[in-house]
């Protein structure tokens, strides 16, 4: 599957990114903490610290899926977001393979999710196919602006692209000098 068509599917591609990283992170806590946990609470106990042992292990299931959680947040979702905004296409090379063998492993739950999503969408009076308010021209401003602040554009391409918005608010003759 190329890039292209990934992000033609966005929608199924995010769900499978977001399947990916909750099942991670729900099994890795899962698996530390029944591996740990009981290892980590008699240590403490047999060090003489003066907590019942079954509390100990409980504060221990805590303080693990709490470190845990710090590990995976960090390296698990902030960094590789980071490198993905500062080397989108490096990574969208080296990522497509693997990704669309997770997409169409995760098809038929991305199905079951998108169904849910929209099943619910619908008991709140919601159209979940509305796409009238996706993203406005003061959001593409705004994004634009900050663009600009940060140096991810330059200042040139700023103003071409709010020229872009300002062109639609004037005539033809205004533009057209003879």
């Amino acid at each position: 599957m190329k890039i292209d068509q990934l992000i033609s599917n966005s929608s199924h591609f995010l769900s499978t990114i977001q399947i990916g990283i909750t099942l991670a992170g729900f099994l890795s806590s899962a698996f530390a903490a029944d591996f740990f946990a009981t290892p980590l609470s008699e240590m403490l106990f047999d060090l003489g610290v003066p907590i019942p042992l079954g509390t100990l292990n409980t504060i221990s299931v805590v303080v693990i899926t709490i470190v845990l959680s710090y590990f995976t947040l960090v390296f698990g979702e902030l960094v590789p977001k980071q490198l993905a905004l500062k080397k989108a296409e490096t990574i969208a090379k080296f990522a497509v393979g693997p990704i669309s063998l997770l997409a169409k492993i995760c098809s038929p739950i991305v199905k079951f999710l998108t169904f849910s999503i929209h099943l619910i969408l619908r008991l709140l009076r919601v159209d979940p196919n509305d796409v009238s308010e996706l993203t406005t021209e003061e959001d593409i401003r705004l994004m634009i602006d900050i663009s600009g602040k940060s140096g991810t554009i330059n200042k040139s391409e700023q103003t071409m692209i709010d020229n872009v918005f300002e062109f639609d608010d004037k005539l033809v003759s205004d533009i057209m000098k003879i």
